[in-house]
This record gives C-alpha cells, sequence and structure tokens, in this order.
C-alpha cells in the first residue's frame, strides 16, 4: 500500500519525458493488478531485471524490504508485501525474530507522517501501488492541462 503523493515526482518526470499518457495506457491495459506495474518481468538468470523507473520511484519502493512496522502489541516486524511473505515464510520469519530483538533500518510511519505534512488528507490514504501511480498520473496530467503550460 502506498499514497499517490510519493508517485507524483515520478508522474511528473513522466509527464515532462512525454510518456505519462503512454503509462497510463500500459498500466490500464495490464492483466496484472496485484504487483507493481512499472516492475520489469523480465527475469535475467532467475532474477528480475527491476523498476523500470528506478530513479523516480516511490518511498515505499525505496524503502521495501529495508524498514519495518509495528502491529497493535508494539511488535517490529518486516514491512513486506503478501507476495513475498507467501514466496519466503522462512527469510521473513527469521527477519522479524531479529527484529524482536532490535530495530534494522527505519521505521516506515516515520516517512508517511512527513507525506502528511505536504497533504495531511492524501498523506492518508494508502492504496494498492498500482492505484497509488495511476492517481499520480492522472493528477499530474489534469495539472498541466488546466495549467496550460507545455512540457519543459
Amino acid at each position: 500500500m502506498a499514497t499517490s503523493l510519493e508517485f507524483y515526482p515520478l508522474a511528473e518526470n513522466l509527464y515532462k519525458t512525454g510518456q505519462a499518457e503512454q503509462v497510463l495506457e500500459m498500466i490500464h491495459n495490464s492483466e496484472n493488478r496485484t504487483s507493481c506495474p512499472l516492475l520489469n518481468s523480465v527475469s535475467i538468470g532467475g532474477s528480475r531485471i527491476g523498476c523500470t523507473q528506478y530513479e523516480k520511484r516511490g518511498m515505499i519502493c525505496r524503502l521495501f524490504t529495508y524498514n519495518y512496522t509495528t502491529d497493535k502489541h508494539g511488535l517490529r516486524k518486516i514491512s513486506a508485501c503478501k507476495a513475498m511473505k507467501l514466496a519466503q515464510p522462512d527469510e521473513i520469519r527469521k527477519t522479524n525474530e531479529i527484529l524482536k530483538e532490535k530495530p534494522i533500518g527505519p521505521r516506515a510511519s516515520g516517512y508517511y507522517s512527513q507525506l502528511q505534512t505536504i497533504d495531511f488528507i492524501e498523506g492518508q490514504n494508502l492504496y494498492p501501488i498500482r492505484d497509488a501511480i495511476i492517481m499520480a498520473i492522472e493528477n499530474v496530467l489534469t495539472y498541466y492541462h488546466y495549467k496550460g503550460d507545455e512540457k519543459e
């Protein structure tokens, strides 16, 4: 889950490089609704190549597997997606055991609190990554449409 705010730099870059409409169409036409639409699924030697927009990726992507959350009892747990938890249960369990003893990496909620200072309401709304990216691109396209500026 992610906020649309963290994908605004990506959306603006896509707009300014003339790729926003093309990427938005690619996302809408994709049959994959569960993983990030910008993740390159092509594999070389059994591993994925990675994000197609790595330099402008969202905060959730920057923090992926290097941050933790706390549950309602205050226990630290690795912040990982459902697919990762299902695919690597032993690694997740081992990491959570380490996190019980000491924090490793940043706590995700601290970064999301900072996003709320930009836009309090939208900084609290969490969406699936696909939807957050779509919202960011659509909002940037709408902004520039009404602003009337050409791409710089």
